[in-house]
């Protein structure tokens, strides 16, 4: 009997992944005004003040992509299945990358973009950081938490101990890494140190106080050209810290929560088409190597 590939049903897992595959070319810019911008990748772990970052720069006009929760869940998945082409794909196309899945893959963006900088964001102490933890993944229950902390949750000495371990395992990761490469590509900030400001001539006599949490960054990523089309150092006002006071409406962590239950229903079903997905690819890519 004939197979009719327009006559056999789609899997559920297929279509997760044309759903998922879809919305992240949806969420991809079309046009946007290019400024010239170092690439950056802010590699902390969740709750280490990542998106403070991201907000901090996106000030300067960094591109940083919409949809997060969409490209985030697939391209986690991709990666896992060791296929790292749609990260580095999706990461051409950005100034600014935070959180997962960028932070467990450092390395291989490292090599992908030699021209990078990289980010690490740091909580002032690990019981801060733990107490962060906690509330998000009460908050935002992802099934990947697992595999990348050992536990879903943070509850149980046994859980504590592994989130521990996986945040002092990451810090040091990072720092080894592009300690022993040298090229003084990584910054790290303490999201939620005590504030420091420090004064700054900005012509003649005139001084400004600033944030040193900006001064770092924009000495680091050497955006000093910048200010003066915000409208100079007294315009940027604080540090971005939306990690540190972990609030948010009721309405909005409803809405959360029903986002979050819809995504984390379609969790096995995404990881096994992706899997699937991997292997077809590289099917492919074998037969097409050999002329095929």
């Amino acid at each position: 009997m004939a197979y009719n590939v327009f006559s056999s049903p789609l899997s559920i897992n297929s279509v997760l992944v044309i759903l998922l595959a879809l919305a992240v070319a949806l969420a991809s810019p079309i046009h946007q005004t290019i400024i010239n911008s170092p690439k950056v990748f802010v590699v902390g772990l969740p709750q280490t003040g990542t998106k403070s970052v991201g907000d901090a720069l996106e000030k300067f006009s960094f591109r940083r992509p919409e949809l997060k929760d969409f490209y985030s869940r697939y391209l986690y998945y991709m990666f896992s299945a060791n296929y790292t082409a749609p990260l580095i794909s999706y990461a051409q196309e950005y100034d600014i990358l935070e959180d997962i899945p960028w932070a467990i893959a450092y390395k291989e963006l490292a090599t992908a973009f030699p021209d990078a900088k990289f980010i690490l964001t740091l909580r002032a102490n690990e019981s801060a950081w733990l107490e962060s933890i906690d509330k998000h993944t009460h908050r935002h229950k992802w099934k990947a938490n697992k595999r990348i902390f050992g536990c879903k949750k943070v509850r149980g000495e046994e859980c504590i101990r592994k989130y521990l371990d996986a945040y002092r395992a990451h810090v040091e990761g990072v720092r080894d890494f592009f300690d022993k490469e040298g090229n003084g590509r990584l910054l790290e900030v303490i999201i939620d140190a005590p504030m420091e400001m420090r004064s700054i001539k900005t012509g003649g006599e005139d001084t400004t106080v600033v944030d040193d949490k900006w001064l770092s960054l924009i000495d680091f990523l050497q955006l000093e050209g910048r200010v003066e089309r915000l409208g100079g150092w007294g315009n940027l006002g604080l540090f971005p810290e939306s990690t540190a006071s972990n609030k948010a409406g009721k309405t909005w962590s409803k809405l959360q929560h029903a986002w979050d239950r819809m995504l984390n229903a379609c969790e096995n079903g995404i990881w096994k088409g992706v899997k699937s997905t991997v292997k077809v690819v590289k099917v492919f890519g074998f037969l097409a190597a050999r002329g095929l």
